[in-house]
């Protein structure tokens, strides 16, 4: 038996290394390392006994260090390294000998060990080990590791773990990405041959000189011999000028875009300082939100720190599958990331894509090319390129495999907005601009970077100031370019160059054409020409304007030139999304140049022909529902249309109920005929209409519902109209809602609170005046608890207070304390606590409360104490503002009002001291005001603030008062114990007066005293050193109940002999909380150190309680042992079996369940004789008669049953047989047992014994199943069944056949499903027309084998069949169990074939599997827009009208759609999918036209 670590002399040589190319990539990448530095060597495979230890091979750095790898592919089937298997193949020892040698130790695999990796990492970051332990002992998981570590001998000590560590490294590398990474690294630092050839040739040279020690030098000598070299600097410089050249091109097509000078953003900034932290970063903006901009002045700034860049645009790159073709695309003679890690030599290096988007399956610009760009970020990580990427935001958050390269690299994200006005304002100015003489609607135009750029170019002109619409700013800057151009260049074809380019991208539907279209008319030269006036942009061989919005206007301008009309012009091709765009551009050119009469001529032939796309009318429908000032001929048309296509006029009416047509709509009495119709269509249509107009038409708006509505009876109604968050914008319509609050219609537990948010920070004093109406309201309502509405909470009211205790607190204080004062006053109580004050129902208790979680009466009330806080915080309070709120608080006969008053003394106890004093001493129940809890009254606060503030007479009298003050509080405290608990033995100590003078008392300084209350105070200290005072009756203190009665602190510090007096002291059952408490703790700590609670246990006794002794084997069942403290685990074990006591027999084989390949032979013979005396015993049969009962989880809770599975689990370790010898004689008996649940257990027994002893185990499978049918149902006999039919399947065929034949359906549904298993795996194919033909059960359960086999990934024709049949079944349960086959609808590539899933989604099961079909084909990288056509057609069939409701699945319709038109070429496909786009707009799909406004030009 070997431990699988390479020792000296032992190595298989040329051959061996030959075969491990997952070894050879390792040493193949730290050769490149060689060659870049003349000081490093590699040797493959070492001489040097010492050095070849655990060693593959060995690499010297140029530091002179020594770094030896240990290289291990994989771990058999396991997905992790652990300590164990690590200390088996010796790495840890190997590692030891190495650091003590002052060597650096590398483990690198394909598979995982990251806490070890983190370990590793932890201790390079430590200054010392003390700091090491500090931070390991704050995670769990990391010092159970480590302490494993330091139990190793190994190893040795903790400190000597630590030092290992330190010099200890774990990587983990995928064999095929790490192969890609290198290999990208040869071709960037070799030349001679392609990659994969490089790589061939530098593990040639080096399993061709095994032993030898090999220097940069000499690996150069060596693949000279092959035709590889070094590139010359002359080769390097090439790279850097390709790269560079590359880089320009993409400046140049963005700085078209840009001012000069460049406005500075701050998203630039922020992506240069995310380098040193990310290694790669998302700009994300909306379309024409500046994102190349803003990357652009990244790349300027790296480049001026001499960092080499490599700048493109993916939108301009044609589709690839390959980095190699991407590089040949952007004129480079290797990947992207070779030629700048080439260009870059030892400098940094910087990777930048602009146009992430044209990637993504939205965009189906690039469908083949998503894994190319996924190599092409992987490859520049791993070679120390960082990333920045520009990205569209709706594919950043739509696309998914966007968001898995970002999840993959933990990407950081700067989002590019719009500039700011700052920004508008400086560039304006910067270009000799007036910024004043902007209008505000100018001015948010010019926000988008590109409208800056065209008011540059019209800045000097003489109406410059006056466009009012993109289109205006675009006229004026088309006249001023027209006019300069045809000054230098009068015989430039300015008009016609531009507008034919357009007219040929528009037939193409394209945002870039060839060269060559321009050939025919000689037109190039003109193109060159306005390229050179940034209008025009060449790139490969393309044209395209120099922005995607100057392609609109140029194409609207010519279509309106050539006089066509738009039904005419969309009818001639395909109505796709590209149309969308330009029907909108042409309908909003003429709006701007007010061509009103062509506007509606055209937009009548659209919406009334029926030969146009319902996709087009929606956006023409818009357009003429967003006209700014509606005239008659407008509404007439309207009319017209809805007379003519009632359809289309209800869509139509639904885009006119915004604000700019509501007067028209009025004065036409539209509204009013839609008010008081009957029918709910239209009076949604007056109800949505009247509340756009609410803040533009108040005073229309308003009247009309006060005719219509009783304010005090028809609140709630009225409430609806009313849009609460722009009511900041209306005063008429704020004097409405108070109004309203004025008749109780809006009072302050309305929900409708929230959607007043921005009230309060636009209009604090109309806040205020609608707290005043709410509150004069609310106090007129009371019952006998309190006023009604301070009861109820409201998260809304409590934000808009919060804010309008900051903005305007002193408003806020004058509104609101005579209210509170007067809800006091209706509230108030005498109390036997107080004298002279009175209490109330509402605020005299206080308590903390969580944020947000106080009532509306707590709400304003601490809002007052904020308020009041703040006022008179500072220095210098206003005196003339606050002490007239301060007397009133102070001359009412309120306690609540007194704390109030305090509160402002505490804030500021300087300026109040002797005010405070005066009052303190004027009325004792004053001290007794604002508990809050136990002794922490606001009152003891205030004393302890102004005691060295107040004048020396106040201060005696203070002394005085507080020396012998006597409370009725005390007096009532004393009163409750006597009654309650005087002779009782209580743990309530008796509370003593005094106790309130002595907290004031100590407050005072003690050199201040007289001598009478120095000695007062001594007397106080003595009798209060360990006395602690009850709250007052009504004051409930809470705590959390812990079950164990020792913290986990303390048990961590208490020896095995505290740990016994622990058990001994909790050992009766009448303190069951504090034993299972306990038990529970012993159980943590015997998993967290088994060691030493397996010593606990030796000392155990029988008369302990069952509860511990069982807490340590759950211990040892969830513990990691090592094997060093294994033979101690197993003692304790063995001596817990031995004391007899019945109650841990259920848990002793839980406790060998990470043990069971080395646990002795005499303790699986004590599980044995313990299974036996249980199977004797038989005292837990179960009771349960459900049918819907767990036969399985009824007997694994069972004594025997847990027994039993924990014994096929020792056996199925058996490695010759001697285990199951002795079991197998006791097997038939207990396959009788009479409880079913514990027979599901033995069948566990059973398969362990198939290996050894398959005739005993056939003869006691028999006796197992001669019972009840439903045991066959049960998942471990299933097992058992297919386990035994996978060997001898002639034994399971009267099996199958006693299923197919039962009377219970559900062992019929079990036999189906294994006679499926049957058909594919043993020959017998005829089950499987039987069942198909059998009975809905049968079926069902065939249905479910059928799913598995595909799961199994079993697509047999004999599988294909049946599920082709199934899923057409005739009963819907059948369906159900086939729709279960979406669980393997995941992953990147098409599930099931493709001809299968078009037969799936035309059956009637389809129904079962329709949202993870239609997420699987958003996914996938296949072209699929067959299976999208299909797939969605169908779904419209399925929920018809429906649809409009489904506001997730509609939307994720859509997406597929989008994608479906992405892939397509086929031009009746492309028609199927615009047909269920159109579909989706007359259905008025949730949110449709915004999405697709993102996505027309995709």
């Amino acid at each position: 038996m070997t431990d699988g670590m390479k020792h000296p002399g032992t190595s298989g040589g040329y051959s061996d290394k030959k075969g491990n190319q997952y070894e050879l990539i390792w040493a193949v990448e730290y050769a490149l390392k060689c060659i870049q530095d003349e000081r490093r060597s590699i040797t493959y495979e070492e001489l040097d006994p010492d050095l070849a230890e655990g060693s593959e091979f060995t690499y010297v750095d140029e530091h002179d260090s020594t770094h030896v790898f240990q290289v291990k592919r994989q771990k058999d089937t396991s997905d992790k390294w652990t300590i164990d298997s690590l200390e088996r193949k010796r790495i840890f020892k190997a590692a030891r000998s190495h650091v003590a040698a002052k060597r650096q130790y590398h483990f690198g695999s394909m598979i995982s060990c990251t806490k070890l990796r983190e370990l590793s990492n932890r201790a390079r970051e430590s200054d010392n080990f003390n700091s090491f332990v500090q931070y390991v002992s704050a995670n769990q998981e990391l010092m159970r590791e480590f302490e494993k570590l330091a139990e190793l001998e190994s190893l040795g000590s903790r400190e000597e773990v630590w030092k290992v560590l330190q010099s200890m490294h774990f990587a983990v590398m995928d064999e095929g990405e790490y192969k890609k990474i290198v290999i990208t690294l040869a071709e960037a630092m070799l030349d001679g041959a392609e990659g994969s050839v490089l790589f061939s040739a530098i593990g040639s040279v080096l399993l061709d000189n095994l032993r030898k020690r090999l220097t940069k030098n000499e690996l150069l000598d060596l693949l000279a011999q092959k035709k590889i070299f070094v590139p010359e600097d002359k080769a390097k410089q090439t790279a850097r000028d390709k790269v560079r050249d590359a880089t320009a091109r993409w400046q140049r097509s963005v700085q078209r875009e840009l001012l000069d000078p460049e406005i500075s953003r701050p998203e630039a900034t922020q992506l240069i300082s995310q380098l040193d932290s990310a290694r790669l970063s998302f700009a994300i903006g909306a379309a024409g939100s500046g994102k190349s901009a803003v990357i652009n002045q990244v790349v300027k700034e790296l480049k001026s720190q001499d960092v080499e860049v490599l700048a493109f645009r993916l939108d301009r790159c044609e589709d690839f599958n390959s980095i190699e073709k991407l590089g040949g695309q952007l004129g480079l003679s290797k990947s992207p990331v070779g030629s700048l890690r080439r260009a870059a030599d030892k400098r940094d290096a910087v990777l930048v894509i602009d146009q992430f988007d044209a990637m993504s399956l939205m965009s189906g610009r690039l469908p083949n090319s998503h894994d190319a760009v996924a190599d092409l970020v992987d490859e520049a990580m791993a070679l120390n390129i960082r990333v920045i990427v520009a990205c569209r935001l709706f594919d950043f958050e739509n696309d998914h495999q966007i968001r898995e390269i970002s999840a993959k690299w933990k990407a950081q994200h700067v989002t590019v907005g719009d500039l700011s006005d700052d920004a508008v304002a400086n560039a304006v100015t910067e270009m000799g601009g007036d910024f004043a003489r902007l209008t505000e609607k100018q001015r948010e135009l010019l926000r988008l970077p590109l409208r800056l750029v065209l008011f540059k170019e019209i800045i000097d002109q003489p109406n410059a100031y006056s466009f009012t619409t993109p289109i205006s700013l675009f006229n004026a800057f088309w006249n001023r370019k027209r006019k300069f151009c045809k000054k230098d260049h009068p015989k430039l074809h300015f008009n016609d160059t531009l507008e034919l380019i357009a007219k040929t991208m528009s037939n193409k539907q394209v945002l870039s054409i060839a060269k060559r279209e321009l050939d025919c008319n000689d037109y190039i030269n003109d193109a060159e020409i306005l390229a050179s006036e940034n209008l025009l942009v060449f790139d490969n061989q393309h044209i395209s304007f120099f922005h995607e919005a100057f392609f609109d206007y140029v194409f609207a301008r010519q279509w309106l030139s050539d006089g066509q009309n738009l039904v005419e012009f969309l009818c001639s091709q395909e109505q796709g999304l590209f149309r969308r765009a330009q029907v909108r551009q042409i309908l909003e050119m003429l709006l701007a140049e007010e061509d009103f009469e062509r506007f509606r001529e055209e937009i009548e032939e659209l919406l009334l022909e029926k030969k146009i796309r319902f996709h087009i009318k929606e956006i023409a429908i818009i357009i003429f529902g967003n006209i700014g000032s509606p005239k008659d001929e407008d509404f007439d048309l309207a009319l017209w249309i809805n007379s003519k296509e009632p359809e289309i006029g209800q869509h139509l009416w639904r885009k006119l109920i915004r604000s700019n047509w509501f007067k028209l709509l009025y004065e036409k009495e539209v509204i009013q005929e839609w008010f008081a119709s009957g029918d709910p269509g239209q009076q949604w249509l007056a109800h949505t209409s009247l509340y756009n107009a609410m803040v533009n038409h108040d005073e229309i708006a308003i009247k009309f519902l006060a005719e219509r509505y009783d304010l005090s009876k028809d609140s709630e109604q009225v409430l609806q109209f009313i849009p609460l968050e722009e009511i900041y914008e209306s005063r008429s319509l704020f004097e409405f809602l108070l109004d309203l609050a004025r008749s109780g219609g809006f009072s302050l537990d309305n929900e409708r609170w929230t959607s007043l948010g921005d009230l309060a920070q636009q209009e604090p004093s109309w806040m205020l005046e609608l707290l005043d109406a709410c509150l004069e309201s609310a106090l007129k309502s009371k019952n006998d608890i309190g006023i009604i509405a301070f009861g109820s909470y409201n998260y809304g009211f409590n934000e808009s207070i919060e804010q309008l205790v900051e903005l305007e607190p002193q408003l806020f204080l004058k509104t609101i304390i005579p209210y509170l004062l007067d809800a006091m006053s209706k509230t108030e109580k005498e109390s036997i606590f107080y004298k002279n004050l009175l209490s109330d129902a509402h605020f005299n208790l206080l308590f903390p409360s969580s944020e947000g979680a106080d009532d509306v009466g707590m709400t304003l009330y601490n809002g007052a104490v904020h308020a009041l806080t703040n006022l008179v915080s500072t220095s210098r309070p206003d005196k003339e503002e606050i002490e007239p709120l301060l007397r009133k608080l102070a001359d009412d006969k309120h306690i609540s009002a007194q704390a109030l008053l305090f509160h402002a003394f505490k804030a500021n106890p300087k300026c109040f001291a002797n005010w405070a004093a005066e009052l303190i001493l004027a009325n004792d129940d004053r001290l007794q005001c604002g508990y809050f809890s136990g002794d922490n009254l606001i009152s003891h606060e205030v004393v302890q603030a102004i005691a060295p503030h107040v004048s020396s007479k106040l201060y005696e009298s203070l002394e005085d008062k507080f020396r012998d003050l006597h409370v009725a509080y005390e007096k009532e405290s004393y009163k409750e114990w006597y009654r309650t608990e005087r002779g009782k033995r209580s743990y309530k100590k008796k509370p003593l007066p005094g106790r309130t003078a002595f907290n004031f008392l100590s407050e005072l300084d003690c050199g201040k005293l007289s001598p009478l209350g120095i000695q007062r105070l001594a007397e106080y200290k003595r009798k209060f050193s360990s006395e602690v005072l009850a709250p007052p009756p009504g004051i409930t203190i809470t705590g959390g109940f812990v079950g164990s009665p020792i913290s986990l602190k303390a048990a961590a510090k208490m020896s095995d002999r505290q740990w016994f007096r622990a058990m001994h002291k909790y050992h009766d059952e009448r303190v069951f909380p504090s034993l299972v408490g306990l038990s529970m703790l012993l159980k943590k700590f015997t998993v967290d150190d088994p060691s030493r609670f397996a010593g606990l246990a030796m000392n155990m006794t029988p008369k302990m309680n069952p509860v511990y002794p069982r807490a340590i084997l759950r211990g040892f069942s969830e513990a990691s042992i090592p094997d060093n403290a294994k033979p101690v685990v197993f003692e304790a074990i063995r001596h817990i079996t031995n004391l007899g006591l019945g109650e841990c027999d259920k848990y002793l084989g839980w406790s060998l369940r990470h043990l069971a390949e080395d646990v002795p032979l005499d303790l699986v013979e004590k599980v044995i004789d313990r299974t036996l005396y249980s199977f004797r015993l038989k005292s837990d049969s179960s009771i349960n008669t459900s049918p819907h009962r767990d036969l399985e989880l009824e007997g694994i809770n069972t004594t025997r049953g847990s027994l039993a599975y924990s014994l096929a689990n020792l056996l199925s370790y058996d490695k010759d047989g001697t285990r199951t010898a002795k079991v197998t004689p006791h097997l038939v008996k207990w396959a009788s047992d009479p409880v079913l649940g514990v027979r599901t257990c033995v069948a566990h027994i059973i398969g362990a014994c198939l290996r050894h002893e398959p005739s005993r185990a056939y003869e006691a499978f028999d006796q197992l199943i001669d019972t009840n049918d439903i045991l066959l149902t049960t998942r471990s006999v299933e097992r058992l069944i297919l386990c035994i039919g996978n060997s001898t399947p002639e034994k399971i065929d009267p099996v199958v056949d006693r299923m197919l034949k039962s009377e219970e359906p559900k062992v019929r549904e079990a036999g189906g499903n294994i006679a499926v298993f049957a058909a594919c795996h043993w020959n017998r194919a005829q089950l499987m027309e039987r069942i198909l033909a059998a009975d809905v059960d049968i079926r069902k359960g065939a249905a479910e084998g059928c799913v598995k086999m595909i799961s199994a990934s079993q697509d047999s024709k004999l599988v294909l069949g049946a599920l082709h049949k199934l899923m057409n079944d005739e009963d819907d349960e059948v369906r159900k169990k086939i729709g279960e086959i979406a669980e393997v609808f995941n992953g990147h590539e098409l599930c099931l074939p493709a001809d299968f899933l078009k037969e799936l989604i035309k059956s009637p099961t389809y129904i079962h599997v329709i949202p993870q079909l239609l997420i699987h084909l958003e996914k996938v990288t296949d072209k699929v827009d067959d299976l999208i056509d299909l797939a969605l057609h169908r779904f419209i069939e399925i929920n018809g009208d429906d649809i409009a409701n489904m506001q997730t699945r509609s939307y994720r319709i859509l997406d597929l759609v989008i994608r479906g038109l992405a892939q397509t070429k086929d031009k009746k496909r492309i028609s199927a999918l615009l047909d269920i786009l159109d579909y989706l707009f007359e259905m008025n799909v949730y949110n449709i036209n915004e999405k697709i406004e993102r996505i027309e030009r995709h």
